[in-house]
């Protein structure tokens, strides 16, 4: 059960439950059919005539006596019943006697008369049907009263002695009801009668947690004057939830005001790291405002910056860009906090992101490419969002999976324990073959813009840049393959290679853009594929229908390419790929990236330049 939707999940668990044990209720006998129809005549009539059936209960165990003490206006017909000896404290197998009937259905003169013959108020029924709420366990007719808003119920209940502090099987006490169903004058009729405010239920909340969530302000107002010691006003549930976090989560903003005027403490977080601040943030720009303004800067510093082997905390930013409040991002950012707390990562699928990163993948249909697109503006305005650096999260690719790296996507590569994503990856990952008027391009461009070494925004570690292009030539991400210029270790080979092995599996899916890839790249291969990619025939089917025939179309612009580069390839070509393999090597070897050991050569620039592609791209 999650932190904050633990109320509404066990209301469906009871309504299913409900759903699936309700007694089929048999058609009514003429005896019970002149209850309901309060025709007295007819009823004494069939009590003259049988008295078998007075005590007699249907298959929902209601006896006649249960019939009557539904509705006060059968009140004469219950006192009939009564003197013709119909059993008053006879129960239904649940539990559920008359006069448990009287108080949920709000039969005062019915109810007072029990209460006159006796009846035992405080007694717990086991379980009742209510087909227009839940199914409810171990209720008193306290509870069942505070259930139904009737306030005349509550008050004849209070002074014949009804306990205030009685629990259900869930743990709450009749004010929990009365708050849960805005009864502002029951909550005050309950308190005057030493009802318990700090009483828990079993997910630990207390009433005011439950007033804090309903955010019903009239109630609250009634309420807070007993909240004077700011231990009781922070009082926490097992998941460290305090009333002021969930009136951020459940967006009440004058429940939360409130709080905060009478001494709540902001500065504590959740089990999960969260404080009431993120919380806040779903909220909209004045709730978030007001935590903001009354957050320390002390407790925002340690449970919203990322830490070296840290394991709870939670990127302000990037709940923001959940949120979608534009005004807040900008809030935020005009708040003077440092800028560790305005690049802190967040955790997404397992793997660390940047707040750039995150607004990449944030995968939500309310945020559109035009949306995203003004967020991108304002991080690419601050240096330190482009691509931060952060301690203790680079992910190195295990050797064993290089066998692999034709066969799976970037993000299914790695293990997702410690994986930092950068910025460029990023945008690989956010692209997809399928986009209509893609922005990834864009993006792409905005973010290099504002990169001054193209090559130090790579991933740091072969493999994965072996996955960032692999899944560049598999979506079509031209833009992204013009970056194999600043690759330190793939050359457009491996990537034609990879392609070609895909597209040689029958199970490819061909999109069309498999001819645009190889267009880019062939001429700057220094191998002849066109053996290999006579071999990709054998994989297509017989072209039966279109999408078949852009296949063979595609294939064969892809083959004219592959025959024209089908030629003595020049000594520079070849000399250029061996150079650039042999100095990768070289570099691995030394521990210095390709780049650092290329400019320990004594080379001439526009050699240098060859050598990385940058003629080419």
């Amino acid at each position: 059960m999650s932190n904050y939707d633990f109320y509404h999940d066990y209301q469906y668990y009871l309504n299913d439950f409900n759903r699936r044990n309700a007694p089929q209720v048999e058609p009514d006998t003429p005896l019970r059919e002149a209850i309901k129809t309060m025709n007295m005549d007819k009823v004494k009539e069939l009590i003259q005539r049988d008295r078998s059936e007075i005590n007699t209960h249907n298959s929902k165990g209601w006896t006649p006596l249960h019939e009557a003490a539904a509705d006060d206006r059968r009140f004469f017909i219950f006192q009939y019943l009564l003197s013709a000896g119909a059993d008053l404290d006879y129960k239904a197998e649940n539990g559920v006697s008359p006069f448990y009937v009287a108080c949920k259905y709000g039969s005062i003169k019915i109810a007072k008369l029990l209460i006159e013959a006796g009846c035992k108020i405080n007694d717990k029924f086991a379980y009742d049907y209510d087909y227009n709420r839940s199914v409810r366990f171990g209720f008193t007719a306290l509870h069942v009263a505070c259930t139904r808003k009737n306030e005349q119920i509550i008050m004849l209940l209070l002074a014949n002695g009804a306990q205030t502090n009685v629990v259900d099987d869930i743990g709450r006490a009749p004010i929990h009801y009365a708050i849960d169903n805005s009864n502002g004058m029951a909550v005050q009729m309950l308190i005057d009668a030493g009802a318990d405010l700090h009483v828990k239920d079993i997910y630990g909340c207390t009433p005011l947690h439950y007033v804090s969530m309903l955010g019903n302000i009239t109630v609250f107002n009634v309420m807070k004057f007993l909240y004077t010691r700011k231990k009781n006003l922070n009082r926490r549930t097992p998941e460290g939830l305090t009333p002021l976090m969930l009136a951020c989560q459940f967006k009440h903003y004058h429940i939360s005001e409130a709080l905060i005027q009478l001494g709540a403490d902001t500065s504590v977080a959740d089990i999960s790291g969260h404080l009431a601040l993120h919380m806040a943030a779903n909220g909209g720009y004045r709730l978030f405002k007001l935590l903001l303004k009354n957050t320390s800067s002390k407790a925002i510093e340690k449970h919203a910056t990322h830490r070296p082997n840290s394991k709870a905390w939670r990127s302000l930013t990037c709940v923001v860009i959940e949120s979608h409040y534009f005004e807040c991002l900008e809030l935020l950012f005009n708040s003077g906090l440092s800028e560790d707390v305005l690049k802190c990562p967040e955790k997404l699928n397992g793997h660390v992101v940047s707040p750039l990163g995150f607004l990449l993948l944030h995968n939500n249909r309310w945020f559109g490419k035009e949306h995203k697109l003004r967020w991108l503006e304002l991080f690419l305005s601050y240096d330190f969002m482009v691509d931060p650096v952060y301690h203790n999260n680079e992910n190195i690719i295990p050797s064993k999976l290089k066998c692999q790296m034709w066969k799976v996507s970037i993000d299914k590569i790695m293990e997702p324990s410690s994986r930092r994503i950068g910025s460029i990856e990023a945008v690989v990952q956010m692209h997809s073959r399928l986009h209509i008027d893609c922005y990834c391009e864009m993006f792409l461009s905005m973010i290099l813009s504002k990169i001054a070494s193209p090559d130090k925004f790579l991933p740091s570690d072969s493999l994965r840049q072996i996955c960032l292009f692999n899944e560049s030539a598999r979506e079509g991400f031209l833009a992204a393959l013009s970056l194999l210029k600043y690759s330190e270790y793939v050359d457009p080979d491996d990537v034609i290679d990879t392609l070609l092995k895909q597209m040689a599996n029958p199970n490819y899916r061909w999109m069309g853009h498999e001819d645009g890839v190889v267009r880019l790249l062939v001429e700057k291969c220094a191998t002849n594929f066109l053996p290999v990619f006579s071999g990709i025939k054998n994989a297509l089917p017989e072209p039966g229908n279109p999408d078949d025939v852009m296949k063979y179309e595609s294939y064969v612009r892809m083959e004219e390419m592959f025959k024209s580069n089908n030629r003595v390839l020049s000594l520079k070509r070849l000399s250029r790929f061996a150079v650039r393999k042999h100095i990768r090597k070289e570099a691995e070897n030394s521990d210095v990236c390709f780049r650092s050991y290329l400019k320990q050569i004594i080379l001439p620039f526009p050699l240098s330049k060859y050598v990385l592609y940058d003629d080419y791209f």
